[in-house]
């Protein structure tokens, strides 16, 4: 047995005591150096791992295929669990799962923009004084955010827990955060123009790697591009790539009988024009911003293999949000449609995963990447709503079911909704009545909605039934609603 996997094996052991037992093991072990240390920490520094999360923006799944760096660094020598999926389609919410390990209803963060949503929303729920980043921090952990932090950040203002700060400030215009771009480096605003070398993701990479190389100790590091979100800029080296990417043409691509689905999703097809414009077009230039996406994953690997830390290294490769391509009518996020709330996740941790690649089917969504980091670094947490990946990797019962909720906003095309995704089947029932329910056995593109089918009126309204499971799950409910 390794040296790596007899520590993690010890902190997997020593979480799985009492909490003043582990305290009693750790004091014997002595502090973690850094500022901040607690004795929460329950490896000396050398031996804790370090952790990288890589978070991109409203990125499918699909579209790994196009990845290979991704696949062999991180897909071949991981576990890709092909059921992962988010709490909250869209993209401050998710974050702020992410970051926390909670559901909407315990960040206060239900969309992108306030009332209920935005940066702002975070802060005044007081969600940034405990995060991931500043749990790590304070057991001496040195904590980095680069991209993309929240819906609505602004200004030179660093959030509590991070040593090193490089995020995006809102932007100047439609071009996003690919080009002509301002970030606020630990404290000082700097400006970004049009130049090739001037595209975000290169600029991204190149400060992940130099942290990596020049941090001692253990480390988390945030790493979070603008790609793929629309409007999509590629690199100008890959702006021709991908130019035989066959069309994207699923059975349920714009959907022809929907009399089926709620009335807010009943709308009109889409036309030629929408469909070459915001599926085509946008799907196509969102694999191209990949490339470099792929590109930063290769610099990052390389980083910490070059400075030794690749076989003690947490990476998790993940997106706060899917993407519709013309499913169902619809372009964008926000539904408790597949498309939305299922993101791809890759998981690479060499003390567990090995070097041979494996997928895993249990359900995963991003409110478990905090609790995971925590507890493989060996640092108490205040409760959470998501679970220890590691357990489910090392045989513990997992969990069956989760809740999926949302706010309806200024872009959003769904009403305020709670809904549930299990094994097999996905619940919603929206703030206007309307319900869905499909059975993703028979139809996993999701065609036939039988919230009103009679042969299924026990198994949603009867004791125990979906209703009961959701009203439960769901609680409290979205502002503004009585909840299901």
């Amino acid at each position: 047995m390794s040296r790596n996997r007899r520590s993690l094996l010890r902190r997997l052991a020593l979480l799985a005591l009492p909490a003043i037992v582990v305290s009693s093991v750790l004091a014997a072990s002595g502090p973690a150096s850094g500022s901040g240390a607690s004795s929460d920490v329950t490896n000396r520094p050398s031996d804790r791992p370090s952790f990288v999360v890589i978070m991109t923006d409203d990125q499918r799944m699909e579209t790994l295929s196009k990845m290979p760096q991704t696949q062999k660094l991180l897909a071949d020598k991981g576990t890709t669990f092909t059921n992962s999926f988010v709490v909250n389609p869209e993209c401050c919410p998710s974050r702020a799962a992410t970051l926390t390990g909670n559901y909407s209803h315990n960040t206060g963060v239900y969309r992108d923009q306030p009332p209920h949503g935005g940066v702002k929303s975070f802060v005044q729920h007081h969600d940034e004084r405990s995060t991931i980043a500043t749990w790590l921090n304070g057991a001496g952990y040195t904590t980095a955010l680069m991209g993309k932090y929240l819906n609505g950040y602004k200004g030179t203002r660093i959030p509590q827990g991070w040593d090193s700060w490089t995020a995006f400030n809102v932007p100047h215009s439609g071009t996003g955060h690919y080009f002509n771009y301002d970030l606020n480096i630990n404290g000082h605003l700097k400006h970004f123009g049009g130049a090739k070398d001037d595209y975000s993701t290169d600029v991204l990479a190149q400060k992940a790697s130099t942290f990596i190389n020049n941090t001692n100790g253990p480390f988390f590091l945030y790493w979070a591009p603008s790609a793929p979100h629309k409007p999509a800029v590629p690199a100008p080296k890959y702006e021709h790539a991908l130019a035989h990417l066959p069309k994207w043409r699923p059975a349920s691509f714009n959907e022809k009988g929907i009399k089926d689905k709620p009335k807010w999703a009943r709308v009109p097809r889409l036309t030629k024009t929408e469909i070459h414009r915001d599926v085509d077009q946008t799907r196509l230039d969102q694999y191209r911003t990949l490339l470099s996406v792929d590109d930063a994953v290769g610099h990052i690997v390389a980083a910490l293999r070059n400075a030794g830390r690749l076989d003690n290294t947490m990476i998790i490769f993940t997106s706060d949000n899917g993407f519709l391509w013309g499913e169902h009518r619809a372009t964008g996020k926000q539904t408790p449609w597949e498309e939305s709330i299922r993101v791809p996740f890759i998981f690479r941790y060499d003390p567990v995963t090995g070097n041979t690649g494996t997928t895993n089917d249990n359900l995963i969504a991003n409110i478990d990447i905090a609790p995971t980091i925590a507890a493989a670094a060996g640092v108490n947490t205040p409760h959470v709503d998501g679970s220890n990946i590691l357990d489910l990797l090392n045989g513990s019962n997992w969990r069956t079911q989760f809740l999926i909720e949302h706010m309806e906003g200024r872009y959003s095309p769904a009403p305020t909704y709670c809904a549930m995704r299990t094994q097999t089947e996905m619940y919603a029932v929206y703030k206007t009545g309307d319900r869905e329910l499909y059975d993703l056995t028979s139809d996993p593109l999701e065609l036939h909605n039988l919230a009103n089918d009679p042969n299924y009126d026990q198994e949603i309204n009867g004791s125990g039934g979906l209703n009961d499971q959701l009203r439960q799950m769901c609680s409290p409910p979205p502002p503004n609603w009585k909840g299901p």
